[in-house]
C-alpha cells in the first residue's frame, strides 16, 4: 500500500465518522424539533379555551354595549322633549311677563290717582 492509498482510507474512515456523527445530530435535532412540536400543541390546547372565553366575553361587550347605546339614545330622546317642553314654559313666562299696554294704563292710573289723592290730604290738613 502507498501513500495515498493510506490516505484514501483514512479520509474514507473519517467520512464515515463524519456521515455518523450527521446522522446523530440530524436524529437530536428531530429530536428537538417533536419535543417543541408537542409543546406547541400542548400550548394549542390551552390556549383554545381562552380564545373562546375572549371570544365570548367580547360578543357580551358588544351586545351590552347596544343596550347602553339604545338606553342613551332614549335618554338623550327624552332629554330634547324635556329640553321642549321647558322651552314652551319658558316662552310663556316671558309672555306673561311682557308689559301689556293696558296694564301700563292701569299702573299708571293708579299712580296717578295715589298721587292726587296725596295732594288733597296734603291740601285738606
Amino acid at each position: 500500500m502507498d501513500f495515498i492509498e493510506i490516505l484514501i482510507s483514512v479520509l474514507l474512515i473519517v467520512s464515515i465518522f463524519a456521515i455518523l456523527q450527521i446522522g446523530i445530530t440530524v436524529k437530536r435535532i428531530g429530536s428537538v424539533i417533536g419535543d417543541l412540536l408537542e409543546e406547541i400543541r400542548s400550548l394549542n390546547s390551552k390556549l383554545d379555551p381562552l380564545i373562546d372565553s375572549i371570544m365570548n366575553l367580547s360578543d357580551k361587550l358588544n351586545s351590552t354595549l347596544t343596550i347602553v347605546e339604545n338606553r342613551l339614545s332614549q335618554l338623550d330622546s327624552i332629554l330634547d322633549n324635556f329640553k321642549t317642553q321647558i322651552s314652551g314654559v319658558t316662552s310663556l313666562v316671558t309672555h306673561l311677563k311682557t308689559e301689556n299696554p293696558a296694564r301700563v294704563l292701569v299702573n299708571n292710573l293708579r299712580a296717578m290717582s295715589n298721587g292726587i289723592s296725596a295732594f288733597w290730604r296734603n291740601i285738606t290738613s
